[in-house]
């Protein structure tokens, strides 16, 4: 028995460290990680279905395909609509509702944005509601305390899935910053608004 132990835990140290350099070596390129992203955050909506992603190099897109035509407008407006990774690969990302919905313009107003998004985000189960705070001159879109998880490869992780909250996943894929152009300035939480 003492002479299978000897052998045994090395070939099982051999066969993890061989396990685990395998998947460092092979890791999701990040317009996937992407695509699981927008995936997980999206597909929280019932009427929101984001397929896979398609194409190389400067012509990969993800299509997100909605179910009613004003929510499909409303997220066409709000998710980026580019992702650049480096100079060679771009992905573009598409809205449809039986068509391809052209994306909207920037709000002027607070009060545009906040009706953008809740006409977007209404119907998916991370969102909670809008608001404002007149101090700050700030809109706030509050989400749930849950956590968006998609695989990513991330080592750090017992199952390599990253764990952001919804609040940090919309963030990400939202154009929020290209509002403050126009003086509209509107941040995610999980924070309770009122």
């Amino acid at each position: 028995m003492k002479k299978i132990n000897n052998i045994f835990y090395p070939l099982l140290f051999i066969l993890i460290l061989f396990s685990f350099s395998q998947s460092v070596l092979a890791l999701s390129p990040p317009w996937y990680l992407l695509r699981a992203q927008l995936h997980a955050s999206l597909e929280a909506d019932p009427c929101v279905k984001v397929d896979k992603l398609t194409g190389t190099g400067r012509n990969m897109e993800i299509v997100v395909n909605v179910c009613e035509a004003n929510k499909a407008s409303a997220l066409a407006t709000l998710i980026s609509k580019q992702y650049a990774f480096g100079d060679k690969i771009l992905v573009a990302v598409k809205v449809m509702s039986n068509h391809p919905v052209p994306a909207g313009s920037i709000p002027n107003t607070l009060d545009d944005a906040l009706k953008l998004l809740n006409m977007a985000l209404n119907g998916n189960q991370l969102f909670v509601k809008t608001g404002t705070n007149a101090l700050a001159q700030r809109g706030f879109v509050e989400f749930k305390p849950a956590v968006v998880q998609y695989y990513s490869d991330d080592i750090s992780d017992w199952y390599s899935n990253s764990n952001l909250t919804a609040s940090e996943a919309f963030k990400r894929i939202l154009s929020l910053e290209e509002w403050t152009r126009n003086q509209v300035f509107v941040v995610t939480t999980t924070s309770k608004i009122s």
